[in-house]
């Protein structure tokens, strides 16, 4: 898995993650609940859920620790 993050940081033009999706990939990096992320977002927590399993599949990652490693890599997290 580590070796998806080798490569360095990728700019948002070359993100294989739609805006929305950078923006969810954040928040879960900085620990919040799809609940919270919803509020926070004004969405339904089932369009979180949804925005993170496409997220899930589009990087072939299989966990919340995982996409906060990728945030962190790619500069879509920073701390606060």
């Amino acid at each position: 898995i580590m070796h998806q993050f080798a490569s360095g940081p990728v700019a948002d033009t070359q993100s294989p993650l739609s805006r929305r999706q950078r923006e969810i990939a954040a928040l879960v990096a900085h620990g919040y609940k799809n609940s919270e992320i919803a509020e926070k977002l004004s969405i339904s927590e089932m369009t979180v859920k949804s925005h993170v399993h496409t997220i899930f599949n589009k990087l072939n990652i299989s966990d919340r620790e995982e996409l906060a490693l990728y945030a962190i890599h790619h500069q879509l997290y920073s701390p606060a």
